[in-house]
């Protein structure tokens, strides 16, 4: 499977297969959520989000993992305020 610019990646074990228009660099991921990608990377890894893989090792995200990254990343943000 690739994910439209041609490169191979293996669908995560949850046994879901996401479309390209469903699937999200951790860049892609930032601009939706106004932060740094590596930002992403850091919040997945801390709520151990699974993304899939391409095979250059490339993360790529769906819909919903991102919106739950940005959840947490808003909480985050609200804690910092107080």
């Amino acid at each position: 499977m690739t994910d439209g610019n041609g490169n191979f990646f293996t669908p995560a074990q949850s046994g879901l297969t996401p479309t390209c228009e469903q699937l999200f660099t951790p860049a892609d991921g930032a601009k939706r959520c106004q932060c740094h990608a590596n930002t992403i990377k850091r919040i997945a890894d801390d709520l151990q989000v699974i993304p899939h893989r391409t095979a250059n090792g490339l993360r790529l995200f769906t819909l919903q993992q991102i919106e739950k990254i940005a959840a947490e990343l808003t909480r985050r943000r609200m804690e910092a305020l107080r």
